[in-house]
């Protein structure tokens, strides 16, 4: 499964199906970078919130593994 992982350096287009499938897989860690205004009225489960307007790739916790889904 590790080669299978995009590197770092790379930006891969996913579609909802595919995050859909590898969120419930445990595969991917999903960082929504929506304003707090949008994320009050919606959210998704076990997101991390890290508003782009304040972005700190530090506030992301460290994925273990897991493909970082922007």
């Amino acid at each position: 499964m590790a080669d299978d992982m995009p590197r770092a350096d790379e930006v891969t287009n996913l579609t909802p199906q595919e995050v859909a499938e590898g969120l419930r897989a445990g595969r991917m860690l999903l960082v929504d970078v929506r304003e707090p205004n949008e994320t009050a009225v919606e959210s998704y489960p076990d997101a991390v919130i890290v508003p782009l307007s304040m972005f700190d790739p530090g506030a992301i916790p460290d994925p273990q593994g897991k493909q970082v889904v922007f």
